[in-house]
């Protein structure tokens, strides 16, 4: 099976006051004071009405993602583990960048930067649970990034070259393999054997209408009518 075509996903632009406190390393239950707390309230509403989030995304067999991303020992073991792979990278958006640079004053540009990072983490979180719906029979690893969880950072360059980050509004510098905006994230997430014993996996699935199990069966009908879509809209 070919990686499938790439999507475009519209994220929610949904944050809680609770993960944007997280990201700034405030774990629930610790006291918080009033000031802060009312700039949180403030940038979850402007988030809600200016930021346009996305992501792209891919997907192949754990096989087909390994021969054309460069190996290495932790990625070789995630690999192993799944049956499928979804390659994807996501942005708080350009549009979280320029509110941001509008906001003069400290606290709240502080407090719109961390949201802006909270909102690339909820877009690993959105591009779970839409994996979720789509694949039920199915589990997901957790989402692995270069520079993190083991991964080498040099990973970032073969995924971004599979992704159309483009149309998502990230823009990728080769030689410092940074992307822009800077609250942008690549992940590579594993689906399908976490849920069941050793030495099972797709291939024992009891769902007949998985659209992985599908678009395996069916390879000569047309794409379109194997692949699940998302309207962007």
């Amino acid at each position: 099976m070919p990686l499938s075509p790439a999507e475009i996903l519209i994220v929610p632009a949904l944050l809680r006051r609770e993960q944007i406190l997280r990201s700034m390393g405030i774990l629930s239950g610790r006291s918080v004071k009033n000031r802060l707390l009312r700039h949180v309230d403030e940038a979850v509403e402007r988030v809600a009405a200016h930021a346009r989030p996305r992501l792209a995304w891919i997907r192949g067999t754990a096989d087909e993602i390994s021969t054309v991303l460069d190996r290495s020992r932790r990625l070789d073991r995630y690999l192993a583990e799944a049956d499928h792979v979804v390659i994807m990278a996501a942005t708080a958006g350009r549009e979280m960048d320029a509110l941001i640079l509008s906001e003069a004053d400290p606290m709240r540009r502080y407090v719109l930067s961390v949201a802006s990072t909270a909102l690339t983490r909820y877009a690993l979180e959105f591009a779970e649970s839409e994996l979720g719906e789509r694949f039920p029979m199915c589990s997901t690893g957790k989402p692995l990034s270069p520079g993190n969880d083991g991964l080498p950072l040099g990973l970032q360059r073969g995924l971004i070259e599979l992704l159309p980050i483009d149309a998502i509004g990230i823009d990728f510098d080769h030689g410092l393999k940074l992307m822009t905006p800077l609250a942008s994230i690549t992940a590579i997430i594993g689906l399908g054997s976490y849920v069941w014993s050793e030495g099972e996996g797709c291939r024992s699935c009891p769902s007949p209408n998985c659209p992985i199990r599908l678009h395996e069966n069916l390879g000569s009908a047309p794409r379109h009518a194997l692949t699940p879509t998302l309207s962007t809209n």
